[in-house]
């Protein structure tokens, strides 16, 4: 998130996206060029009134799972390539986004070299589309059934498409061509390979396979670099439930906090829990080596000074990120305004901590004032006091135009 979006996401909620309105188009493709987190109230002007180019960089950032969804809804068949090949996609927004793209475009006829990974993710797609045409295209090239979980979920998941679309001797034609599966695989899948015109045993096979409690069983087995794949997997709908209840038990692993907090409706426990994963990794960063120069004196609370000319941003960073300075502080004596944002917004373990502060400094003065904000926001690239400072600077400017 970078200091704009933060300070523009401090607003209150119902003038966020008419702040948005009133900045002309350089500031907003300033703000989503950021490659960061481009925020609620960006995110919902781009989706309701965007143009081509700003959806476009919408869908190429960091945007929320909710984002993501609702841009594959109206952005369009540029929009919806971009998403469809986006990893970190939520899978609800890819397959979305499959229905805003002709055929040719989700299945190409031919593949490039390099692309096969490209061209899994996008039969993983192809077979949840229920589109029987496209789902025979999934599962003819290369036959999708060996011992990887990958095509077996692609295959299982294609059945049960054409089960419901074109009907069992649809389904007997394309089972008879996949291979049976090698290798430890559940028995329920190979019962279902095997008499594949049975729906209720195609839907155990592919619950065992691709489900909740088969995603968190492969995130705890699995060492980290062989769960990239999950992500190519059809899967039915995530039971936060579950996914809650195991993190109870026994917390997730990064790399399965990771894959959780991009779907949609990921609990706010899990996202928090990501959040501090990132927050411990780093200060022991911080620890190990120090972001600041060597000769650099770092900040303590005793000698902390309200400009950045004595310490760097570097130096700032760690010593919060340390816990040496609280946010306060640093927000309230640290100048100039948009070095402090960008750390606030750098360092993960105070960043939820600075929204809070931000907003109750800013908000009683500007209030739903819509000029007050976007005068703030202007001034603050080039603003060389504190935030008290530019905050009330704003509210002057606004009540004199």
């Amino acid at each position: 998130m970078n200091p704009l979006t933060l300070l523009l996401d401090s607003a209150p909620p119902r003038i966020q996206e008419a702040v948005v309105a009133r900045l002309d188009a350089e500031w907003r493709a300033t703000l989503l060029s950021q490659g960061t987190e481009p925020g609620s109230a960006l995110s919902a002007y781009v989706i309701a009134r965007g143009t081509r180019r700003e959806r476009l960089a919408l869908a190429d950032s960091a945007a929320s799972p909710e984002s993501q969804l609702a841009l594959a809804r109206v952005g369009g068949p540029e929009v919806a390539e971009l998403l469809l090949d986006k990893l970190d996609a939520p899978r609800e927004a890819r397959i979305r986004a499959a229905r805003e793209v002709p055929d040719h475009v989700l299945l190409p006829s031919t593949v490039p070299p390099g692309n096969h990974a490209q061209r899994t993710l996008r039969r993983s797609i192809a077979v949840e589309t229920d589109d029987p045409e496209l789902i025979i295209r999934a599962l003819s090239e290369p036959p999708p059934a060996g011992s990887s979980p990958v095509r077996l979920g692609i295959a299982l998941r294609g059945l049960i498409g054409l089960l419901h679309t074109a009907g069992p001797e649809a389904v007997s034609a394309e089972a008879a061509r996949l291979r049976q599966p090698s290798g430890e695989v559940p028995q329920s899948v190979r019962r279902a390979l095997a008499d594949p015109t049975a729906f209720g045993t195609l839907e155990t096979a592919f619950h065992d396979l691709c489900g909740t409690a088969a995603i968190l069983d492969r995130f705890r087995r699995l060492p980290a670099h062989a769960t990239g794949g999950t992500r190519h997997m059809p899967r039915p709908p995530l039971d936060w439930a579950e996914v809650e209840s195991a993190h109870g038990r026994r917390p997730l692993s990064e790399e399965a906090t990771r894959f959780f907090v991009g779907e949609l409706g990921c609990p706010a426990v899990i996202r928090g829990h990501l959040a501090e994963i990132r927050a411990r990794r780093q200060a022991e960063a911080v620890r190990e080596q120090p972001r600041a120069g060597s000769g650099e004196e770092m900040p303590e609370r005793a000698n902390f000074r309200p400009v950045f000319g004595r310490y760097g941003a570097d130096a700032l960073r760690d010593a919060m990120a340390l816990g040496r300075l609280s946010v306060r502080e640093v927000l309230f004596r640290g100048t100039p305004a948009w070095r402090v944002l960008g750390c606030m917004a750098d360092v993960v373990a105070v960043r939820a901590e600075a929204e809070r502060e931000l907003a109750a400094l800013a908000v009683p003065r500007l209030a739903e004032d819509v000029e007050g904000w976007v005068v703030a926001v202007r001034l603050l690239p080039d603003f060389a006091g504190t935030l008290p400072e530019l905050v009330s600077t704003a509210t002057t400017a606004a009540a004199n135009p």
